[in-house]
């Protein structure tokens, strides 16, 4: 994982670039649906830290739901700046780091902090923007986000010079972690969702696959989730180790994406195989806007549970949960 940072280091400036021009899959902007990582429980709130081989995992933290947004946003950073738990995870922004005030208005977030947030070593430059922007949109009434200190815009990120956009949004990326080959510029990117065991628990972890070509359909979606493996080692996708492959094209019915898979889904038990579908849906939320996920082998619903259940919701995956 510390190559795979040091390449991070080498293009970050050129990812934010290259999400700055990113041109958009038309299916990918549901027209109804608040892109997040997966709808947060009114009492949890999500934060970013980073694991000790540097990869960024977004965590659900307990929360007093009588909380207000700006409470929220003033939480979210406390936390994301300190040491949640000090075997596990650390934190991506410098300690020294404080949010002044968090302005909100038509779908835009402004994060204005103190001066004690330029304390960061300039290799962890772009995991911090990205983080800032994946926390501030899991709220229902935010898209976009731009940064300041003390009042003053930041249109570049200090130490390295990371651009920034006035309006900043996932299509910035997670995990930015490219091979040596692959193209930046001019493409487009996908947060797809693998697994990673850290200290014997399971995280569901986004990181930015970024591939090249026009328009997509959403056929071509739902193939690239479904073959994509991961660059980085200590992540695992599921749905390419089981060699999971659709059987027939995608159907769009009202509000549910209807996918028809093959029978590798499948575990002994004829259940869905747990971390296979969650990757699966938690990725096309992601991407394509859909809350609900209808799974079909041979016409049958699968879910994990073996319930009767004709589609997945997003919402009934717990993901990565923590208690302070």
């Amino acid at each position: 994982m510390n190559r795979k940072l040091q390449i991070a280091y080498i293009f970050s400036a050129f990812a934010v670039l290259s999400y700055l021009s990113v041109k958009t899959i038309p299916i990918a902007q549901h027209p109804d649906t608040q892109s997040v990582m997966a709808p947060a429980a009114v009492d949890s709130l999500l934060i970013v830290q980073r694991d000790q081989d540097g990869i960024l995992i977004p965590l659900n933290v307990e929360l007093n739901s009588s909380m207000s947004e700006p409470e929220k946003m003033q939480k979210m950073i406390e936390l994301m700046s300190s040491d949640v738990d000090n075997s596990v995870f650390e934190p991506v922004l410098p300690a020294s780091a404080a949010l002044n005030e968090a302005v909100i208005s038509d779908r835009h977030v402004n994060l204005d902090f103190n001066e004690g947030f330029l304390a960061y070593d300039a290799k962890d430059e772009l995991a911090i923007v990205e983080s800032l922007v994946w926390a501030a949109t899991q709220f229902d009434d935010i898209d976009t986000v731009s940064i300041s200190v003390n009042g003053n815009a930041l249109n570049q990120m200090p130490l390295k010079g990371t651009p920034l956009s006035e309006n900043l949004d996932r299509r910035l990326g997670f995990n930015n972690f490219e091979s040596a080959t692959a193209t930046l510029h001019d493409s487009h990117n996908l947060n797809i969702y693998y697994v990673k065991e850290i200290n014997g628990t399971e995280y569901y972890v986004p990181k930015s696959r970024r591939i090249n070509g026009g328009s997509l359909d959403v056929n071509d979606v739902i193939e690239t989730i479904l073959s994509n493996i991961s660059v980085t080692s200590t992540l695992a996708q599921p749905l390419a180790l089981e060699r999971v492959t659709m059987s027939e094209p995608v159907e769009i019915d009202v509000d549910t994406l209807v996918i028809h898979l093959d029978n590798s889904i499948l575990s002994e038990e004829a259940t869905g195989k747990e971390e296979a579908l969650n990757t699966l849906v938690l990725s096309i939320h992601e991407v394509l806007g859909f809350d609900n996920i209808s799974i079909l082998v041979d016409g049958v619903p699968v879910n994990a549970s073996g319930s009767n259940e004709e589609h997945i919701q997003v919402s009934s995956i717990e993901v990565n949960r923590i208690k302070l």
